[in-house]
C-alpha cells in the first residue's frame, strides 16, 4: 500500500489525494519556484485507519443517520462524541510499515535539508469542488480556523503523534459542526498530512495579490506570532504592475517565535522570545528582501488568474525566501457560516487582536487617542476605535456599532458590556488609534479579532439583537440567574427563564447617568443628593422589572481614589484603590449608594441586595455593614453578600459568615487572575488566563462546599461559566446555588444545568435499585 507522496512527484490527478495544501505547493515546486520539499501522508490513509478503529462507519455516513445518534446541535453531546473520537485517534498504534515509511521519508528529508525538526500540515480538498483539479480554485469555505499545525523534533514517536493530531482535528466538536451546517458530510472531505522540515526564520509575513496592489506583512521569527495575533506586523503596499512601494506602516512586533534546541525541548521545540525596543519598531524587510517578493508575486500573479494570498518565511541561517502556502481567493459566496458578507473584497486583515464579542460590521470609524478626549458625541452607527475601554466610554457604546481597544482581554468591562449590548467587539489591538483614522471605512469581525479597511461606503449596520428565544421549559433546583448592567438589556432579559439578576455591575451602570464626570466629582461637586436620586431611579428599573426575583446590586468598584483622579500610571489597576477599601478611606459614596437602595425598599421593591466588591479583610466588611443603620437599612433583615475574589476568602469565610455575611458570589474574573498572577486586562497573557485551571478549580469548588458548611448561599457570576461551559457540569455536582452568566449564554446554560441534575438524579436512583454485594 501506498502511504506518502514526495512534494516534488504529485501529479495534476492527485489533488484529493494530497489535498489543495500539498497539491499547489508541488505543483509550484515543480515550477521552480521556492518551496521546502516535503512528503504528504495520503489521505486515503486517515480513512483506512479509522477502518481498523472501528470509527469509519459512523463517522462517514451522515452523522445525524449514523449508529452515533449525534444531534449537533446539543453542545454537550457533540462534545463528548468529539471527545471520543479523538481520544480514540490519538490512542491507537500506527502499523508498523505505515511509521517505518513516514520515519524513513522524514530521515531521507533530514539528509537533504540538514534540518531536524518537522512542521506537520492539515491539507484539505473537498469532493465538492469543481471537477477542474488543474485551476488554482479550492472552495471557498472558511476552514482557517478549524485547524492547527503541529511541530516535532523525533522522526519516530513525534512524528506519530503529530499525525495523529492533525487528524484529530477534523473531529473537534467545533468541525463536526462547521461542515454540518455547510452541507458537507465527512466523507466528502479529504484530509492528507504535508510534513516539510522547518527551520528558525529571520522573518516571515503574509503576501495578498489583489487586481493592481500587493499588500505584505511582516514580521520577526516564525509566523505563529502574526496567526495567533500577537503583534502588529509591518504593512507594505506595493503597485502590482510596476513594483513601486505605496505606503509603509511600521508595526509592533513585541515577541517572535523560533525553534529551541533540541536537546533542551525535544518534544516542544517552539519558543517565544521577548524583542528589544530597537527591533520592535524597526522595519522587518530591506529594499533586497522586499524586490524579491515582489518579483516572486509578479510571476505568480502571470500563472494564476484569481487574486491570491501567499504565506512566505525567510529561512536562517542563509536567508533563503521559500513560500510557506498559496491560497487562491475565489469569488465570495455566501454559505451558513461564511466570515466575511458577500459583498465584500476579498483581502488580508490589516490589523488583529482578541475576538472578544461576536458580529461582524462595516462602516466608519470614530478615533479616540489616549491623549485624546471626546468634545462631541460620537456619530450613532460607528465603530469606536480607542486605546483602552474607559468608564467615560460606555454610553458611547449605545450608540456604536463596533468597539476596537488597544488594551483589554475577554474579560474586561468593555467587552462584557459589548457582548451585552450584542456588538462586535475587538480587544488588545496593538496601533489601533494611530492606524485607523477617523471616517475611514472598516470591517470588523469581532469572531475572528480581524479588521480590515474598506474601498466600499459603508454597509448599514445589523440591527441590535431582539429578544433571545426562550428554550424549553426547564425545571431545576439551581437557579439561573442573569449578569447585567445596561438598562437597555432589560427587555432581552426579562423574556428568558430567569431566577433573577445574579449580578447588576454597577460601575458599568451608572455611567449612562453620570453626564461624563465620576462619582466623585458629583460628591465633590455638592451634588450627592441628586446622583442618589439617579441612582435610586436607575437600580428601581432592574428592581420593578424583576420583581419579586431577586436583583443582587454589586457596589461601585472603581479604579480612581477618592479625590476623583485615575491611578497613577505604575500602579496596577486590579490592585489599588477598589473594593471596599475605598469605602474605608472616604465613607460617603459608599453611603450615597446605601441612601439608594433603601429608597428602592421604600417603593416596595425588596428584592434588592447589595453585594460588596473585592473584600480584603473581614475588618472591611464589618466596617461596610455597620454603615447600613445610617441608611436606615437594617443589617439583620437585609440580604448582604460579598465576592468571592480576593484568594484569602478561602481560608476565612466562616470567620466572614460569624461576621454577619448572609451569601457569597464567586468573581472568577478576579480570582482566577490573582491565583495565576496575571492580570486579565493585558491581551498578551490571555492565553495564560485559564478559567479551568486546576488551582481555579480547586478553589471553586472548596468555596461552595465551604459556603454549604457554613450555612449560606454561594452563586458564582464571573465570565467562566460563559467562556466555558463544560464547567456547568462541575459547578452542579458541587452544589452551586446558583449561576449567573451573561445574556447570551443563558439557552445553553439552562440546558446544561438540567442535564447536569438529571444526571446526579439517575446515577443516585441507579446506586438505589443497584444489588447489594
Amino acid at each position: 500500500m501506498t502511504v506518502l507522496e514526495w512534494l516534488d512527484r504529485i501529479h495534476p490527478q492527485d489533488r484529493f489525494v494530497v489535498g489543495d495544501k500539498a497539491f499547489y505547493l508541488g505543483q509550484l515546486l515543480q515550477r521552480g519556484y521556492p518551496v521546502i520539499p516535503g512528503f504528504v501522508v495520503r489521505s486515503s490513509i486517515l480513512r483506512n485507519f479509522l477502518a481498523e478503529i472501528d470509527w469509519l462507519e459512523p463517522l462517514f455516513s451522515d452523522l445525524s443517520d449514523s449508529t452515533l445518534h449525534l444531534d449537533v446541535n446539543n453542545p454537550r453531546q457533540l462534545q463528548a462524541i468529539a471527545q471520543r473520537i479523538r481520544d480514540s485517534i490519538q490512542t491507537a498504534p500506527l502499523p508498523p510499515d505505515w511509521l517505518a515509511s513516514f520515519s524513513e521519508a522524514a530521515e531521507e528529508l533530514s539528509r537533504q535539508t540538514e534540518l531536524s525538526t518537522f512542521i506537520l500540515r492539515p491539507s484539505l480538498a473537498l469532493q465538492t469542488s469543481r471537477p477542474d483539479n488543474h485551476a488554482f480554485n479550492p472552495e471557498p469555505y472558511a476552514t482557517s480556523g478549524l485547524w492547527q499545525s503541529h511541530i516535532c523534533s523525533d522522526p519516530v514517536t513525534s512524528l506519530e503523534a503529530g499525525i495523529k493530531k492533525v487528524w484529530a482535528e477534523l473531529f473537534r466538536a467545533r468541525s463536526l459542526l462547521y461542515w454540518q451546517r455547510c452541507g458537507v458530510k465527512l466523507h466528502q472531505i479529504y484530509l492528507a498530512v504535508l510534513i516539510q522540515p522547518i527551520a528558525n526564520a529571520k522573518a516571515s509575513g503574509t503576501l495578498n495579490a489583489t487586481t493592481d496592489t500587493f499588500e505584505i506583512q511582516a514580521t520577526w521569527g516564525l509566523g505563529m506570532s502574526l496567526v495567533k495575533g500577537e503583534v502588529l506586523p509591518d504593512l507594505y503596499r506595493i503597485q502590482a504592475e510596476t513594483g513601486t512601494l505605496q505606503d509603509t506602516h511600521l508595526g509592533e512586533k513585541t515577541i517572535l517565535y523560533d525553534l529551541a534546541a533540541e536537546a533542551l525541548h525535544p518534544q516542544n521545540p517552539l519558543q517565544t522570545q521577548a524583542l528589544a525596543e530597537s527591533l520592535s519598531t524597526q522595519a522587518v524587510l530591506g529594499d533586497r528582501e522586499l524586490q524579491q517578493l515582489v518579483h516572486l508575486a509578479q510571476q505568480l500573479k502571470s500563472n494564476i488568474a484569481s487574486p491570491y494570498t501567499l504565506e512566505w518565511t525567510i529561512a536562517q541561517p542563509q536567508s533563503t525566501l521559500y513560500l510557506t502556502q498559496v491560497e487562491v481567493q475565489p469569488l465570495p459566496v455566501q454559505h451558513p457560516l461564511a466570515l466575511k458578507p458577500p459583498s465584500l473584497e476579498v483581502s488580508v486583515p490589516f490589523l488583529r487582536g482578541l475576538a472578544a464579542a461576536p458580529g461582524q460590521v462595516q462602516t466608519r470609524a470614530t478615533a479616540i487617542g489616549p491623549t485624546q478626549t471626546l468634545t462631541e458625541p460620537i456619530v450613532p452607527g460607528r465603530i469606536l476605535v480607542v486605546s483602552a475601554i474607559a468608564p467615560e466610554h460606555l454610553p458611547l457604546l449605545q450608540q456604536a456599532a463596533g468597539i476596537i481597544a488597544e488594551q483589554g482581554s475577554l474579560t474586561s468591562h468593555g467587552a462584557i458590556v459589548a457582548r451585552e449590548l450584542g456588538i462586535p467587539a475587538i480587544v488588545s489591538v496593538q496601533g489601533a488609534t494611530r492606524l485607523i483614522q477617523s471616517g475611514e471605512v472598516i470591517f470588523m469581525d469581532g469572531s475572528t479579532g480581524e479588521i480590515y479597511r474598506r474601498d466600499a461606503p459603508a454597509i448599514a449596520p445589523l440591527p441590535r439583537p431582539q429578544p433571545l428565544a426562550t428554550p424549553h421549559s426547564y425545571r431545576t433546583s439551581t437557579q439561573l440567574m442573569v449578569n447585567l448592567s445596561q438598562s437597555t438589556s432589560i427587555e432581552r432579559a426579562q423574556a428568558l427563564p430567569v431566577d433573577g439578576v445574579g449580578l447588576l455591575r454597577s460601575e458599568l451602570m451608572v455611567p449612562e447617568i453620570l453626564d461624563g464626570l465620576s462619582p466623585w466629582d458629583w460628591l465633590h461637586q455638592g451634588r450627592g443628593a441628586e446622583f442618589a436620586e439617579r441612582l435610586q431611579q436607575q437600580i428601581a428599573r432592574f428592581a420593578s422589572a424583576f420583581a419579586p426575583r431577586p436583583v443582587f446590586y454589586r457596589a461601585l468598584d472603581l479604579n480612581i481614589n477618592p479625590e476623583g483622579e485615575p491611578l497613577p500610571a505604575s500602579q496596577n489597576a486590579m490592585l489599588g484603590l477598589r473594593g471596599t477599601f475605598n469605602c474605608l478611606l472616604n465613607p460617603d459614596l459608599f453611603d450615597l449608594e446605601l441612601r439608594a437602595i433603601a429608597q428602592v425598599h421604600q417603593q416596595g421593591l425588596h428584592n434588592v441586595h447589595p453585594i460588596l466588591p473585592f473584600v480584603r479583610t473581614v475588618e472591611e466588611f464589618v466596617f461596610c455593614r455597620n454603615r447600613l443603620p445610617l441608611a436606615g437599612l437594617d443589617p439583620e433583615r437585609l440580604q448582604l453578600w460579598i465576592m468571592a475574589e480576593v484568594p484569602s476568602i478561602l481560608f476565612l469565610l466562616p470567620e466572614y459568615v460569624q461576621a454577619g455575611v448572609r451569601g457569597i458570589s464567586i468573581g472568577t474574573n478576579d480570582l482566577s487572575q490573582l491565583l495565576l498572577g496575571i492580570d486579565r486586562n493585558l491581551g498578551v497573557l490571555a492565553s495564560a488566563f485559564d478559567g479551568l485551571h486546576p488551582a481555579v478549580l480547586r478553589a471553586i469548588q472548596q468555596l461552595i462546599q465551604t459556603a454549604r458548611t457554613c450555612g449560606i448561599p454561594c452563586s458564582i457570576c464571573g465570565q467562566a461559566p460563559s467562556l466555558y461551559p463544560e464547567l456547568v457540569d462541575l459547578l452542579v455536582q458541587w452544589g452551586i446555588s446558583a449561576i449567573s452568566v451573561d445574556l447570551q449564554a443563558v439557552p445553553t446554560t439552562l440546558e446544561a444545568i438540567a442535564q447536569a441534575e438529571q444526571r446526579i438524579v439517575l446515577e443516585a436512583t441507579r446506586r438505589q435499585l443497584r444489588p447489594e454485594d
